[in-house]
């Protein structure tokens, strides 16, 4: 990705409230690496095509993401699926 700023599309937002509401269980408003797992293993990108999205997502290392970096992991997975190089 560029130097410029990631802005997020209404359908990512939505698609990013829509999986942190799916996890509402652990009261978070973050998407841990546990929950996601089971979210993101039915894209079809391989293990290491994931871990390369959440890393580049995943800005402060915390191991979990935010409703904005949730958005970029959306936007990655879905060039990645496209056919894109990452």
């Amino acid at each position: 990705m560029s130097s410029r700023a990631f802005c997020a599309s209404d359908e990512e937002l939505q698609l990013s409230t829509r999986l942190l509401e799916m996890n509402t269980w652990h009261k978070t408003d973050t998407l841990s690496v546990d929950a996601a797992i089971g979210i993101f293993k039915q894209s079809g990108l391989t293990f290491k095509q994931l871990r390369d999205i959440w890393t580049i997502a995943d800005k402060k290392g915390t191991g979990n993401l935010s409703k904005h970096e949730l958005a970029v992991v959306i936007r990655l997975m879905g060039w990645v699926q496209a056919g894109e190089p990452l």
